[in-house]
């Protein structure tokens, strides 16, 4: 029903939120991080899309990292 549409559109930006998150990250970061906490907020609203009978979103965020926890040494 609709509900599932809109469940199913939810899920879609929030992959795209990681999605974009991680690949910011990856260019502050080399290492895999434990736990990162700060805040994001959309640069504008996300473009959700269906394609091959799926939802897709596509988002551009504004963020501010504020801690970079690292799994420490082996």
């Amino acid at each position: 029903g609709s509900m599932g549409q809109v469940a199913a559109r939810r899920d879609a930006t929030t992959v795209a939120i990681r999605e974009a998150l991680r690949a910011y990250l990856r260019t502050v970061t080399h290492n895999k991080p434990r736990e990162v906490r700060g805040s994001f907020s959309f640069y504008a609203p996300p473009r959700i899309f269906a394609r091959d009978g799926s939802w897709v979103s596509s988002v551009r965020l504004y963020a501010r990292v504020d801690e970079i926890l690292s799994y420490g040494a082996y």
